[in-house]
């Protein structure tokens, strides 16, 4: 079911993926490349600090998912040639009503994942 609500995307090089205080409203994993995630405790006049990379089969964004009004907290700008699957929140609400049992994944939602650096 989740299959049929995934968004493919492509980005080449240093191209936004997502950027501080914009909403997070959705989940994004990696296919395929390395994502760089950034973050400016003084935004918007400071400047980016290094916080990881991602790397294939890494995701984020899991808490846009359940959560409403989020803001990102950090940027995500691709460091290579970047394939991603995203989920939007709305579309995923759709899923949740059809498989009500995906509510158990709410508790873990933020949970850290595994293919980070």
């Amino acid at each position: 079911a989740l299959a049929v609500v995934c968004a493919a995307r492509s980005l080449g090089p240093q191209q936004p993926v997502v950027l501080q205080e914009a909403p997070a409203d959705g989940l994004h994993c990696l296919s395929h490349g390395i994502v760089e995630i950034r973050r400016n405790l003084a935004y918007p006049d400071g400047d980016d600090e290094f916080v990881a990379n991602l790397k294939d089969g890494a995701w984020f964004g899991e808490r846009g998912l359940f959560v409403a009004g989020e803001q990102w907290s950090f940027s995500v700008w691709s460091v290579t040639q970047c394939e991603l699957f995203e989920i939007a929140r709305a579309d995923f609400a759709l899923v949740r009503e059809q498989f009500p049992e995906l509510e158990r994944l709410a508790g873990s939602a933020g949970a850290p994942n595994a293919a980070s650096e």
